[in-house]
């Protein structure tokens, strides 16, 4: 390090020295060299008067870095006098760990300036990245907390369902307008929160009012987003004063460092059309905005409020990585609806954290039921689910295989286990043949026999081959391959 200060002292390769001793700073595990620190007020503030623009960037982040009380009022007249853009936010992250009492009003001036200064294409990067310094240097933008509205009229809400589910979720709905669409049902509602009492859908998404698409860039992009009145809309939905914390999720075909550009552009200019009431906090949020990708190089905007509770599932506090998803068990139940029976003694021989057999009391209430697995972190996990869900069933730490009861029970409803790996294909296709054959000893005649599985063409043949009828097929997730089966032994 001290070569490369002592080179720039000399003024040669300034450019280039300052560079590679930010680099070495960066990574010095054992501090800075006591005699570098000693001198660097005698040369570092005259730095920040060096023609080259990028000298005197750097020079700042070095000032950052080798603190001295005397920089603070260094960076910040450096700061007052700076014409060139994209060097003014190094003097504020400088700043950041100073005292600023003595310029905080100033700055905060500054920043009233900025925030009405006409952006034109030359700037907007630059005058965002110097707002959000601003922001992170004075600290006072503060995310506030509000209550989802009680006075949703006439909102839109798209209900993200799977293709099984839509016109099941559809004729569950009671409201004056809806539509199947690609990614669910849309619906205009006066209630969103009432729309929980379906439970066949993953999520609630809503639309900002007149704009189905914003550009691909993304500071066009947030300007459609806040001319289509999107400030006025978080107001009308979420109730209270101060800022409104959000994050950006993007589904689009993109790196994750495309995508940590594009939000830090496209926050950024929301921040600053709002006057710092929309602000980009992923770590403190109410609202997500989902920017989905569409062939023309558009997105798709879509709202989700955090804040607007989903409570159905809220008995499944334990899951295994082979757990089915509460929103697809409930569909299975509601697809298998016109077959069940209420009061049924019904079993579950591979009953994981218990989601199915929930679902399937919600759905027609049961009887008498059996829980089996013969993974035991399973069962334990399950018990306190039906514990939550307050529903008494009989759990049995076992193998199927082993299992025995002295009466026959009216349904068989389960997610059969699937092959992880390849290599696992021949063992589980071997376990679902021996399935078949002891399902059918369990079963009354004319009981129901609903499986959940990945290998619904070889479920459907062994199930011929031992008795059973097959009522209804439904491919209930075509990425995974997954099928819902119902039989009648």
């Amino acid at each position: 390090m001290i070569g490369l200060v002592t080179e720039i002292r000399a003024g040669e390769r300034v450019r280039e020295n300052l560079i590679a001793l930010i680099a070495e700073a960066k990574d010095a595990d054992g501090g800075l060299p006591e005699e570098l620190l000693a001198e660097r007020e005698q040369w570092l503030p005259g730095l920040l008067t060096h023609e080259d623009a990028k000298v005197r960037k750097n020079a700042a982040k070095l000032m950052g870095m080798f603190h001295a009380d005397s920089f603070a009022d260094c960076l910040y007249q450096a700061y007052c006098r700076e014409e060139t853009r994209f060097v003014r936010p190094a003097y504020l992250e400088a700043l950041k760990g100073y005292d600023i009492s003595a310029y905080r009003e100033n700055l905060r001036k500054e920043k009233a300036e900025i925030l009405n200064e006409t952006i034109v294409p030359e700037n907007e990067k630059h005058i965002n990245a110097e707002l959000r310094a601003m922001a992170d240097l004075l600290g006072e933008d503060k995310v506030s907390h509000h209550a989802f509205t009680e006075n949703a009229v006439g909102t839109d809400v798209l209900l993200a369902a799977e293709p099984s589910a839509k016109e099941a979720l559809y004729a569950q709905l009671e409201c004056e307008k809806k539509k199947i669409v690609g990614p669910g049902v849309l619906v205009r509602t006066d209630n969103p929160r009432g729309l929980y009492r379906s439970r066949l859908f993953r999520e609630m998404l809503f639309s900002v009012p007149g704009l189905p698409s914003v550009s691909g860039n993304p500071y066009e992009a947030a300007r459609e987003l806040y001319g289509a009145k999107l400030l006025p809309f978080l107001k009308k939905m979420l109730v209270g004063p101060g800022a409104y914390g959000y994050r950006v999720a993007i589904r689009a075909q993109m790196t994750a460092d495309k995508k940590s550009e594009f939000i830090k552009a496209f926050a950024g200019e929301l921040y600053r059309l709002s006057d710092g009431s929309l602000l980009n906090s992923p770590s403190d949020y109410e609202v997500e905005i989902r920017l989905i990708a569409k062939p023309t190089g558009e997105y798709r905007v879509l709202l989700r409020f955090y804040n607007l509770k989903d409570e159905r599932f809220l008995y499944r506090r334990e899951t295994v990585a082979a757990s089915i998803h509460p929103v697809d068990a409930a569909v299975c139940m509601e697809l298998a609806a016109p077959y069940l029976k209420e009061g049924a003694q019904v079993l579950d021989p591979f009953c994981g954290v218990g989601t199915m057999l929930v679902e399937r009391h919600k759905r027609v209430p049961m009887g008498t039921a059996y829980a089996v697995d013969t993974f035991g972190e399973a069962i334990d996990k399950a018990k306190g689910n039906l514990k939550k869900a307050e529903l008494r069933c009989n759990m049995i730490h076992r193998n199927f295989m082993d299992f025995r009861h002295e009466y026959l029970f009216d349904e068989i409803v389960t997610n059969v286990p699937f092959a992880v790996r390849p290599e696992d294909q021949e063992n589980v296709l071997a376990l679902l043949e021996k399935f078949f054959l002891k399902a059918g000893t369990h079963l009354k005649p004319g009981g129901i026999l609903c499986i959940y599985t990945r290998d619904g063409e070889q479920c459907r043949q062994y199930a011929k081959t031992n008795g059973f009828t097959l009522l209804k097929s439904y491919r209930m997730q075509e990425k995974e391959g997954t099928d819902w089966l119902i039989f009648r032994a």
